[in-house]
């Protein structure tokens, strides 16, 4: 659900101690981060859902594969201490963003299912997405004869997410999931990796599988006082 990472290069400013945290979010759901004492901005980074793939037709066509999510990142954003701000992770395959605070601080696009024998899901897209860094998610593979397409990277956290055009599932930038891969053999089609990873398509007589869940990433440093720098110290000698 929540993930917590200290910075162990600590800064010492006088009498003051500062560290930088992360809070990584990566379960599909609603959250409440509560800004701590000391915080005055958080940096946000958010990825968009991976679509669900397409199932085979049943007659000659695997599922097209879902489209991998969105990333965007949002540099610094003022926050309150003691004030409670929302983050949502966006489920795979079901049409809702990442955000965190409201939909319009900063989002993520997740990425399209893919259809029925049919063409893979669009990635999710950069235009409508919110943030001062926005990178698109990769789209999954149309469906191939007898067999499912791979499904669509999500984007990395420096590049757009890689377009799927076989088989194979998309791989994708660095800080991305890479989509899944589809059935080609009646073995079964791959779910996307998290963040955002669209899935594998289905076999002709199979099912898709499913897109992985978003991620948030918030990063911010603490500043204390003297007296919570010598508590930091005695906790962490």
């Amino acid at each position: 659900m929540l993930g917590r990472t200290f910075l162990l290069g600590l800064l010492l400013h006088g009498a003051a101690l500062c560290w930088a945290t992360t809070d990584t979010y990566t379960t599909a759901g609603n959250f409440t981060w509560t800004c701590p004492t000391g915080v005055t901005s958080v940096q946000v980074e958010v990825w968009g859902g991976g679509g669900v793939a397409g199932n085979g037709d049943n007659s000659t066509l695997g599922g097209g594969g879902g489209g991998g999510g969105g990333y965007s990142r949002l540099n610094a954003f003022a926050v309150t201490p003691g004030n409670n701000y929302t983050v949502h992770v966006a489920a795979g395959g079901t049409g809702t963003n990442s955000y965190f605070n409201t939909t319009g601080t900063v989002l993520a696009n997740s990425g399209s299912n893919g259809t029925t024998g049919g063409a893979g899901g669009a990635g999710g897209g950069s235009v409508t997405a919110i943030g001062d860094v926005k990178f698109a998610g990769g789209a999954g593979a149309a469906n191939q004869t007898y067999q499912g397409g791979g499904g669509g990277s999500s984007a990395g956290t420096a590049a757009a997410g890689v377009t799927a055009t076989t088989t194979a599932g998309a791989t994708a930038p660095s800080g991305g999931g890479s989509g899944g891969a589809g059935d080609a053999a009646a073995s079964g089609a791959v779910a996307g990796a998290s963040p955002g990873g669209g899935g594998g398509g289905g076999y002709y007589v199979g099912t898709g599988a499913a897109g992985a869940a978003g991620k948030v990433v918030l990063t911010y440093t603490v500043a204390g006082t003297g007296a919570t720098a010598r508590q930091f110290l005695e906790f962490f000698p």
